[in-house]
């Protein structure tokens, strides 16, 4: 659905989480807040005056807006500085977080902080491991970009080891570091997801593990191929495929639950990653199947070229076990 501009639900959302952030920014550079502030509360009850309770459009935003904190992050910037206004209709549609809820957000921002980086370098070493010949190739990328350890960190340099992305993209695929759904309720109104209705209420979610596992974008799904996310023309991976991987691809989560932090814990990872293999030979401790799949395992868990990952909503794994010892020519992993 679009308004009169042609701007969709999500858009107008999207606009109204902008004005949020620029109206705090506004208000901090006024000498005198009262009158702005008046004026912009004034005009805030026009609006909500003019609809009834049982607006669905309305309420649609106005419950995104709080999901996402947006209003409530935006009245209370407008009581900040004007103590004495009242939003009515809004103000009431914002609760107070109890001690539960703070307590719940805080363990999963301590599990959530780190987990993604550390299971995420499980999948990494596994498949590194157990790819010799890719294991060299990316060594030589590294060391060839790379001259030193001390050069290894977020800038240009980093970023222009294509090879490491693609390897350390195709092992997250694989590892996903939540793979069950990221549970959302459905808000008033009810909404179509392709051509499917769900009503108010119903809780839904995306599988990030199923759609790592996405045949019709993927094709190969259990296979680790990193080639798949270097364009390469001559190979038939154009610029479009590519796109198309990275638009299904979202390790850290997406919307307005998404990471915040995924920019950073990326990398880390790459970091991490580039100088161990800069400084150290690694290679996959001989006759070791740690947290390889079995065929005893039953399905989607079989393959021993597959890191065995358990779902306790974050992602449980073993293994792999892997050996390293100090850079030298012919040492381990090279």
């Amino acid at each position: 659905m679009t308004d009169s501009t042609g701007k969709s639900k999500y858009q107008q959302v999207l606009v109204l989480e902008n004005m949020v952030n620029k109206l705090e920014t506004i208000l901090e550079s006024f000498g005198s807040r009262e009158k702005t502030v008046m004026h912009i509360v004034e005009m805030l009850e026009t609006i909500v005056s003019r609809h009834s309770p049982d607006n669905n459009e309305l309420n649609e935003i106005i419950d995104i807006l709080v999901a996402t904190e947006g209003l409530e992050r935006y009245i209370t910037t407008l009581m900040r500085y004007s103590p004495s206004s009242t939003i009515p209709g809004l103000r009431a549609r914002v609760t107070a977080y109890d001690a539960k809820i703070l307590k719940a957000g805080a363990g999963l921002l301590v599990v959530t902080g780190s987990h993604t980086t550390s299971a995420s370098l499980s999948g990494i070493f596994f498949y590194l491991t157990g790819d010799p010949r890719r294991l060299i190739k990316v060594q030589n990328e590294i060391r060839g970009i790379l001259e030193l350890t001390n050069d290894i960190i977020h800038g240009p340099k980093l970023a222009s080891c294509t090879y490491l992305r693609a390897r350390v993209d195709e092992a997250m695929r694989l590892t996903s570091s939540g793979p069950s759904e990221l549970p959302r309720e459905v808000m008033r109104g009810g909404i179509h997801i392709q051509g499917q209705y769900y009503p108010a209420g119903t809780v839904v979610g995306t599988s990030s593990w199923c759609d790592a596992r996405n045949q019709r974008v993927y094709g190969d799904t259990d296979v680790y191929r990193p080639e798949r996310w270097i364009v390469d023309e001559a190979e038939g991976v154009t610029k479009e495929h590519v796109a198309r991987l990275k638009a299904n691809f979202n390790p850290f989560g997406a919307g307005p639950g998404h990471c915040i932090g995924n920019v950073f814990a990326m990398s880390e990872i790459l970091i991490a990653v580039a100088r161990t293999l800069h400084r150290l030979g690694v290679r996959r401790t001989p006759g070791s199947m740690l947290g390889a799949g079995h065929p005893s395992l039953g399905w989607g868990a079989r393959s021993p070229q597959q890191l065995h990952l358990k779902d306790a909503y974050i992602t449980i794994r073993h293994g792999p076990e892997v050996q390293f010892r100090k850079r030298t020519t012919g040492s381990l992993g090279e």
